[in-house]
């Protein structure tokens, strides 16, 4: 999603513009699409940022975070093949205390609302907004401190939402982002430790490296794909989706070896 500024009415205070949670006060003036249906026109509104879920919040959110107090202004976002235009003014806004400034209770707070935001948006196939709340409450949880300080299950709640994001990529056909969190989730499900502890272990496995080898597919590393394939056959070996995602990898080996054949007989004639 392109958004960008596309015109100042008014100029704003300073330089400071709002940070990630901050509390903003502003007014929506115009808005060419449907999904600003339910959002007072020209009414102060007051909120927290990345608070609200939807595709209209994340658009104003992003919008607000690259304005100045007391700014008006109009911004063009290109989504889903649209033209959205939307027109709003910050009236005031509250900067939130930054991640080094938080208590590790206060953290844990705002990561568990960003990952219940992250799971209502990833159950309404929201991806990309999901991917984004996933993400902020892995910040939050990845911070200074946070993990040192943390007790029991700190790192499971890592690992769930790694799981949540990779399922997110999938989803949106990133495939290095499927790649990267899978690999943290797996580091942590193969602790001896860990498999006791969690009940669903195997499970998770299973469904972690599924999404690792339909990417490394997508990419054709199709050796990586069949080490990640072979193991979720070892752990569950009836599992149909695995079964056939192997043989879509047989076959483009094979079509690869055959183009491979047909260039090396092409450069020797």
């Amino acid at each position: 999603m392109l958004i960008t500024k596309s015109t100042i009415f008014t100029e704003g205070e300073r330089l400071l513009l709002p940070n990630t949670f901050s509390d903003v006060t502003f007014r929506l003036l115009h808005g060419n699409s449907d999904l600003f249906q339910g959002i007072q026109l020209d009414t102060p509104l007051s909120y927290k940022l990345q608070h609200n879920s939807g595709v209209a919040w994340y658009i104003i959110d992003t919008c607000i975070m690259k304005m100045k107090r007391g700014e008006c202004a109009e911004f063009r976002i290109n989504y889903l093949d649209q033209l959205i235009v939307v027109k709003l003014q910050l009236e005031d806004f509250t900067l939130a205390p930054d991640s080094w400034e938080m208590s590790v209770e206060q953290k844990h707070s705002l990561a568990a609302e960003m990952k219940l935001l992250g799971t209502n948006l990833l159950k309404g196939k929201e991806y990309l907004l999901a991917a984004e709340k996933y993400g902020l409450a892995l910040k939050l949880l990845l911070s200074d401190g946070c993990r040192a300080q943390s007790q029991d299950g700190h790192e499971e709640k890592i690992s769930v939402i790694r799981m949540n994001m990779s399922l997110c990529f999938m989803k949106l056909n990133a495939y290095e982002g499927v790649i990267y969190h899978s690999k943290f989730v797996l580091e942590y499900l193969e602790n001896p430790d860990i498999a006791i502890k969690i009940p669903k272990c195997q499970d998770h496995m299973i469904k972690t490296l599924y999404r690792r080898a339909w990417a490394y597919c997508q990419i054709n590393e199709f050796e990586k794909c069949k080490g990640d394939i072979s193991r979720v056959l070892e752990l569950d070996p009836d599992n149909g989706e695995t079964t056939k995602l192997l043989s879509v990898v047989e076959s483009r080996v094979k079509q690869n070896d055959r183009k491979m054949s047909n260039n090396l007989r092409s450069m020797f004639r």
